[in-house]
């Protein structure tokens, strides 16, 4: 009896365990129906709920990115502003560079031509200076060896002179100087020899006018008569310098 009675107590406990199993998984869509009520207007269960969470969710989400890659845009346009101005600021130190080397070679040339020229304005000085000296000492030569020619007039003979701007060389006015010094016909001036004509250079104040242009082989020329290239264009009236005003 034993035995019997604890089959019989066994399948009373399956029995039982059994039916409360049934009848809880029976229940449980019954609780999930009740404890989740639906919305009579809008049948809605909840489920729109969880997707305007999930929507919400990604709108912040993508916010976040955006602002993200905002950052990193503008963080990347300040790195291009920094590069930009590292730029300019070596381009603008260059050209100050290249225009204080432009200056400096500028002052040195400007340098260089002031020596330049303090140079050979000594040298132009110098030179200046030595001509003066010799013109001074040539000048003391003549000085000593200009001799006055004899024969000479205080009036032309017979109170006719010739007329010496046929001589050329020899204008109106140093005719008239050469009348002044005693001067008033060919053969006095084809007598002259190299002191006479540095005494005429010294008192006409034209130095080497009388050599220069041979006023001795003219007037001996002259003085017989003859004529030359020269005094017949003056015959003609053709020379300017020997007319009178």
């Amino acid at each position: 009896m034993t035995t019997a009675l604890y089959l019989l107590i066994a399948a009373l406990a399956f029995f039982v365990i059994g039916y409360i199993l049934a009848k809880t998984g029976g229940n449980s869509g019954e609780r999930y129906l009740v404890e989740t009520p639906v919305d009579p207007v809008t049948a809605d269960d909840g489920s729109c709920e969880d997707e305007a969470i999930l929507a919400a969710e990604k709108e912040t989400k993508d916010a976040e990115e955006a602002e993200v890659q905002r950052i990193q845009e503008a963080a990347a346009q300040e790195e291009i502003a920094i590069k930009e101005k590292e730029v300019a600021k070596e381009k603008e130190e260059a050209t100050a560079k290249a225009q204080a080397q432009a200056e400096e070679r500028a002052q040195k040339e400007r340098e260089a031509k002031a020596a330049a020229d303090s140079k050979e304005k000594e040298k132009s000085a110098s030179e200046q200076k030595g001509k003066a000296a010799v013109s001074a000492t040539e000048a003391e030569m003549q000085a000593s060896t200009a001799i006055a020619p004899e024969g000479l007039l205080d009036a032309p003979r017979d109170g006719k002179k010739d007329n010496l701007t046929r001589i050329k060389g020899v204008g109106i006015k140093i005719d008239e100087a050469l009348n002044s010094i005693g001067i008033w016909h060919f053969d006095q001036i084809a007598d002259w020899t190299e002191e006479n004509m540095v005494w005429a250079d010294r008192e006409l104040a034209f130095p080497g006018r009388a050599q220069r242009d041979d006023w001795v082989g003219q007037a001996k020329l002259l003085a017989k008569g003859k004529e030359t290239a020269f005094s017949k264009r003056v015959d003609k009236g053709e020379v300017a310098s020997s007319k009178k005003a």
